[in-house]
C-alpha cells in the first residue's frame, strides 16, 4: 500500500502542457518589451484624445457656419463649411488610427507614420511627439510588440504589466496642473 495515494491532506498532481510559449521564456520577451508596448498604447490613447477633440472641433465649427446661414440666409464664415467637415473627417481616421495602436493591430502602423510625420510640422512638442512616435513604431522593439508571436505572449502573461515611474507621474501631474492654469488664466483674463 503507497503511503502517497492515501493521504487525503497531500497537494494534488497532476500534468500541466502550455501549448503555446513556456512560461519562463514569454515572460522573459513580455518583460523586455513591455514597456515599450506601454508607450506604444499611451501614443494610441493621444491619438484617441486627438480624435475626439478634432471631430468635436470639427462639428462645431461647422455648426457656428450652417447656424449662421440659417439665421440671416448666408453663412457667417463660409470656409468652415468645408473646414469643419475636413477636421472631423481626419479625427475620425486619428481616432481609428489610436484604437489600432492600443489594439496593437499592425495594420495602424503605416497610418500612424503618416499622422506623425504631419504632426512632425508642428515645433516643437508635435515635432518631438512625431519622431517618437515613428520610433516606436519602426525600432526593433516595435517590430516584435506588432508581431503575430507578440499577442500569444500577451496572452499567456497576463500578469506583467508596466510599471509608471515616479519621475513621471510627477511630470504629468506639473504639466496637468500647468494646462489648469493656462485654462484659468485664459477663462479669467
Amino acid at each position: 500500500m503507497d503511503p502517497e495515494a492515501d493521504n487525503f491532506y497531500a497537494a494534488p498532481q497532476a500534468e500541466v502542457h502550455d501549448p503555446g510559449f513556456a512560461g519562463s521564456e514569454a515572460e522573459a520577451i513580455r518583460r523586455e518589451h513591455v514597456t515599450h508596448e506601454a508607450s506604444i498604447k499611451s501614443v494610441g490613447a493621444l491619438f484617441l484624445l486627438g480624435g475626439v477633440l478634432s471631430c468635436l472641433w470639427g462639428l462645431v465649427s461647422f455648426g457656428v457656419s450652417v447656424n449662421g446661414a440659417l439665421g440671416d440666409g448666408r453663412p457667417q464664415e463660409p470656409f468652415f463649411l468645408i473646414f469643419g467637415p475636413i477636421v472631423s473627417a481626419v479625427g475620425a481616421i486619428q481616432f481609428a488610427v489610436g484604437y489600432g495602436l492600443r489594439k496593437l493591430a499592425p495594420g495602424s502602423k503605416i497610418p500612424a507614420t503618416v499622422l506623425a510625420a504631419l504632426s512632425i510640422l508642428s515645433f516643437p512638442c508635435g515635432t518631438a511627439l512625431g519622431i517618437y512616435t515613428i520610433y516606436l513604431l519602426f525600432s526593433a522593439k516595435g517590430a516584435v510588440v506588432f508581431s503575430e508571436d507578440y499577442k500569444d505572449v500577451i496572452a499567456a502573461t497576463p500578469h506583467v504589466k508596466a510599471r509608471t515611474s515616479a519621475a513621471a507621474w510627477v511630470v504629468l501631474i506639473l504639466l496637468l496642473a500647468l494646462i489648469g492654469f493656462g485654462i484659468l488664466a485664459a477663462s479669467l483674463g
